[in-house]
């Protein structure tokens, strides 16, 4: 997996050295790392990786302010591990989702504009653990990054994963994710 992750954010970085700066697309790519967060009931400590695609559209529904709002699908891939720490038995997991994102951009400040992000999504797992009981859960998220001229973007996210009260608990799975991304 992770050389599968490191050839993407190769491939990607080096097909944007050859782009045009002002090049602009719908389309962004996403690699990332991450570690669940143990706070407000999580218990199973995960760390893993992830793959992402993302389309993006500017949407006046979602304008802040002088900010125009810009709305972004994803679809992405989580694979994580536990080590079997306390009562949570060791396991590799792969997990599913789609997020629905509204993305504020700041303005350019020479090369580089930051951005702020919120949404909400579900994620299939294929596997229950210690802190996801159901398989089918709901996925709340927030984040912020930056993007620079020539397409390359750097983001952190913060991702809750839990059944929203529809299972017998609701314990849930607080993630950070470091990502790097690209436009396509």
């Amino acid at each position: 997996m992770s050389r599968l992750l490191l050839t993407i954010a190769l491939t990607c970085t080096g097909a944007h050295l050859c782009l045009p700066a002002d090049r602009q697309s719908d389309w962004a790519a996403w690699v990332g790392a991450g570690h669940s967060v143990v706070f407000m009931g999580s218990e199973d400590h995960r760390t893993g990786g992830m793959l992402s695609i993302q389309w993006e559209q500017e949407w006046g529904q979602l304008d802040y302010r002088s900010r125009p709002g810009v709305l972004v699908l994803e679809g992405y891939l989580n694979r994580t591990r536990s080590f079997g720490e306390g009562r949570s038995p060791a396991d590799t997991t792969n997990s599913y989702g789609l997020l629905a994102l509204a993305r504020f951009y700041s303005g350019w400040r020479g090369s580089i504009r930051g951005f702020l992000e919120l949404g909400w999504g579900a994620q299939y797992t294929e596997r229950r653990t210690e802190d996801l009981d159901v398989r089918l859960n709901s996925s709340p998220v927030f984040g912020g990054g930056y993007e620079w001229r020539n397409g390359l973007m750097l983001g952190l996210r913060f991702l809750h994963v839990s059944n929203a009260g529809f299972g017998k608990r609701n314990q849930g799975q607080n993630q950070l994710w470091l990502m790097v991304g690209s436009r396509l």
